[in-house]
């Protein structure tokens, strides 16, 4: 089931305020809206209409359940991540091109093309 482009909302929770200008400037060709909140914020959390989660920094407890695709950006330990239900885990500084490739492989297999 392909979501239309009003569809698309991913939601970043960060202390870094550069960190969802860079992301919105990534995503905005995708047709995905981009929402901030405090890092630590989102849990617990509703992920209920958004197409990406992401988290900036280590995620806090179990976090892949029941989520969309969920982007760990530059966590300390990337095993512990994926461990804690991450989807993708990626470091800093984002390269733009690999990132949406990256993005597109796993938004594919939530039935969503961007």
């Amino acid at each position: 089931m392909e979501m239309n482009n009003a569809d698309k909302r991913a939601i970043v929770a960060t202390n870094d305020h550069s960190l969802p200008e860079v992301l919105s400037a990534i995503l905005e060709p995708t047709g995905i809206e981009l929402q901030r909140v405090p890092a630590g914020s989102m849990e617990p959390y509703d992920a209920a209409g958004y197409t990406l989660v992401m988290v900036d920094g280590d995620p806090q407890g179990e976090v892949g359940q029941g989520l969309p695709a969920l982007v760990v950006i530059s966590p300390d330990d990337p095993i512990s991540a994926y461990d804690s239900g991450a989807d993708l885990v990626v470091d800093k500084p984002l390269r733009t091109n690999v990132l949406l490739a990256k993005l597109r492989s796993v938004l594919r297999r939530y039935g969503v093309s961007i």
